[in-house]
């Protein structure tokens, strides 16, 4: 193409010329889906084309010629492929933490109905327990005081603390004894904040 059409070409086309639009389309399209494939998959590499000549359209009036126009065209190519890497990069990123968060709640899903169980179960038994021994309990079980902690929160001493706590166990392994969820109950108080001295 002369440097006559190729002026002539771009001067239709900055005024908004739809065929003078379509034949750099035709013009250029093929050596900006080849520059873009060079980042991205070719399916990408056709929106990234796509994404280019909508662009130059909405922006003719900014180019000030026909090699400004073809300069301008690779530069928004390669901004349109590495934004789309980012966005991918991205989507990886949140499905994986997605896909690890799904299955963290799956495994608590799964152990929530034995809880939910085993909870009631401790709240029915408690609210039968003598209220010094049930606060002793409620105060190592829900705020994982220690001894002393409890001692000073009740104004007794940590030895009727410790006291207190040993009945409290054994009043609710009792009232469980033979249950299903004896097993997991005697697997919790086994715990620190159960058993810490």
């Amino acid at each position: 193409m002369s440097v006559h059409t190729d002026t002539e070409l771009f001067n239709r086309f900055r005024q908004g010329n739809e065929a003078a639009f379509r034949e750099i389309y035709h013009l250029f399209y093929s050596r900006v889906y080849y520059f873009a494939q060079r980042y991205v998959s070719e399916a990408d590499a056709e929106d990234v084309a796509a994404e280019t000549f909508f662009k130059i359209w909405t922006r003719r009036k900014e180019f000030e010629d026909i090699s400004h126009l073809s300069s301008s065209m690779f530069v928004f190519t390669r901004n349109h492929c590495l934004s789309l890497i980012s966005r991918l990069q991205m989507q990886e990123k949140r499905k994986q933490e997605l896909l690890l968060l799904m299955e963290s709640e799956q495994q608590d899903f799964t152990l929530e109905p034995v809880r939910s169980e085993l909870v009631k179960l401790l709240y029915t038994q408690l609210g039968q327990l003598p209220e010094r021994t049930r606060n002793v309990f409620l105060l190592s079980f829900q705020e994982g005081l220690k001894p002393a902690q409890i001692a000073e929160r009740l104004g007794v001493s940590v030895k009727t603390v410790k006291n207190q706590k040993v009945t409290a166990i054994k009043l609710l392994k009792d009232a469980l004894s033979g249950h299903s969820l004896e097993l997991v109950l005697l697997t919790l108080l086994h715990l620190d904040k159960f058993g810490n001295s």
